[in-house]
């Protein structure tokens, strides 16, 4: 039996399944052994607070809590979450910088996109054109990708960073979320496997704009929050390539280079200090600390840590673990929302239970059982019934058969259904989930 228990009761002769903690870089993370009293040393030593043990494998520990009770608390205080009133949260006063709202458009012709060749006459399939939306997110999406590219550039080459081109680009970012929350997140799920960085960047800026704008903040406040996570991983172009796209787990020494990219990454903003609002600066510094005191570079705790810092620490851990990285695989979001509800400690619950609100109960991408039996990806949240999102189904598990998709308002008046459970996409036959993720698919769009 798999078993969760405090680190302060491991001891040598227990069998290690799995931290449990949001650092899936750890060298520690995939690891699982008998533990010997170096192996519970180096665990207290890293910070983790929490693991979980095969009790089948190696000595039991009586008071640690089974799966299946983690789970159930877990889907309680997430249902809390999303329905109870959010507390009042008094944001830091606006830092000096460019209000949004006084921002011209993307300097791209949304209008003049490339017509869509017809069909060659041999070719049975008729050629569809994906929604307008999506073609937007594309473009920008490839745009983000190009800004950024050419701001590590800068930096690798120790130039003078102009952000003028980042300043535009959280602007339109928040125009895209605005105008449909889905998009951009969808285009950015298939562009994972070749622009990591870049695209975490983009997907992490579009959190924060909307978890801001979900806690009340103006909209300079807004626009500042969604340029930290912009430029918060820019100390990333210090790590080399071959450490930060290893295709296999990190080592102690090559993790510990990893650590350095916040300090470093602050190191470059300060020099620009002038330019930038405060909280950007802190937030490069400070997305990796926790409130619990057991993070870096410094170990602050609790409101030691800036609040857009605590921000960007819950959307930072959650594009990182749904993303596709060169030495894991992805969580899928629902699961993943899951698990950052299990590591207490690292985030500010007040940050959180506003993100759980911010992305819902069951966030898009999420596969879900109904209560009909039949398997569904959720596709769009809607507003004021989180519990009832709209969902494309996918599988029967009681018909081997194929079936055909179609759309599922679970809100709609008519709609009987209703989700009982959160899926892990792991069988076959649910089939490639993630292109379910938008209206119509995202490689269309590609």
């Amino acid at each position: 039996m798999i078993k969760l228990i405090p680190v302060a009761q491991l001891k040598p002769g227990m069998f290690l399944h799995a931290l449990n903690d949001s650092r899936r870089d750890h060298p520690l993370w995939r690891n699982e052994f008998l533990l010997e009293g170096e192996h519970v040393r180096m665990i207290v030593d890293s910070g983790v607070s929490e693991v979980w043990i095969d009790e089948s494998q190696g000595l039991d520990a009586p008071d640690g809590q089974t799966r299946e009770a983690v789970q159930q608390a877990v889907e309680l205080e997430l249902f809390f979450a999303v329905t109870a009133p959010l507390p009042l949260i008094d944001p830091p006063p606006s830092a000096p910088g460019p209000a949004s709202d006084h921002l011209p458009m993307m300097r791209l012709d949304w209008q003049a996109l490339p017509p869509t060749p017809p069909a060659p006459s041999a070719e049975p399939r008729t050629a569809i054109r994906p929604p307008l939306n999506l073609q937007r997110a594309t473009a920008l999406c490839l745009h983000g990708q190009a800004v950024l590219r050419a701001l590590f550039h800068d930096v690798r080459l120790q130039r003078e960073p102009d952000y003028a081109d980042c300043i535009q680009l959280v602007h339109d970012i928040d125009a895209s979320v605005v105008q449909d929350p889905g998009a951009l997140i969808s285009v950015a799920r298939a562009h994972r496997q070749t622009e990591c960085t870049f695209v975490h960047l983009v997907s992490v800026c579009a959190l924060m704009l909307s978890l801001a704008r979900k806690m009340g903040f103006n909209a300079r406040q807004t626009h500042q929050a969604g340029l930290a996570g912009l430029l918060h991983d820019i100390g990333k172009a210090f790590i080399p390539s071959h450490i930060l796209d290893k295709p296999d787990q990190l080592t102690a020494a090559e993790y510990d280079v990893i650590r350095t990219h916040a300090a470093r990454g602050h190191e470059v903003l300060a020099r620009s200090a002038g330019r930038l609002p405060p909280m950007v600066l802190a937030v490069c510094l400070q997305h990796h600390e926790r409130m619990d005191g057991r993070g870096y570079p410094h170990q602050l705790e609790g409101h030691e840590i800036s609040l857009f810092a605590r921000m960007a620490s819950v959307c930072d851990v959650y594009d990182a673990l749904t993303s596709h990285r060169p030495y894991k695989d992805c969580w899928d979001p629902g699961e993943t929302l899951r698990q950052m509800a299990q590591w207490k400690g690292q985030f500010d619950p007040v940050v959180f239970q506003a993100f759980v609100q911010t992305v819902g109960l069951y966030p898009m991408g999420t596969l879900v059982r109904l209560e009909s039996g039949l398997l569904a990806v959720v596709v769009a949240q809607t507003e004021d019934q989180p519990l009832k999102p709209k969902v494309k189904v996918c599988h029967s598990p009681s018909d081997t058969r194929h079936i055909d998709l179609w759309d599922l308002d679970l809100a709609a008046r008519w709609c009987k259904d209703q989700i009982v459970g959160v899926e892990v996409p792991d069988d076959p036959a649910t089939g490639p989930v993630e292109r379910l993720w938008a209206a119509t698919s995202v490689c269309e769009a590609l």
